[in-house]
């Protein structure tokens, strides 16, 4: 990228699966498109965060293959997961083979 002026609301979004944690991030963020997993179905981006944060033990939507599959394949360059994802690879297979695939 060197040389070339980023577009933040062109290049990179963040992905989140709960819209508290959305209207926070927009809040925090204004200059970065957020959306959920929903919201991004058809979108891609260069660079996508994609926010595993959680308030609790239960992994919710995280286990949701659908908005995964949504959600992990936005990314046209560079993709980052953001969370304790050891926490939650103790709680589903498919995350546990992802966090020992990245490391």
């Amino acid at each position: 990228m060197a040389g070339k002026e980023l577009d933040v609301k062109r290049q990179i979004a963040i992905i989140c699966p709960y819209r508290a944690q959305l209207r926070f991030l927009q809040g925090l963020l204004p200059d970065v498109e957020v959306m959920t997993a929903d919201g991004a179905q058809g979108k891609e981006k260069d660079f996508v965060i994609f926010s595993c944060v959680r308030s609790g033990d239960e992994i919710g939507f995280l286990n949701d293959q659908r908005r995964l599959n949504v959600a992990l394949t936005r990314a046209r360059q560079c993709l980052y997961i953001v969370g304790n994802l050891r926490q939650i690879a103790l709680k589903d297979e498919f995350w546990k083979r992802l966090v020992a695939d990245a490391e």
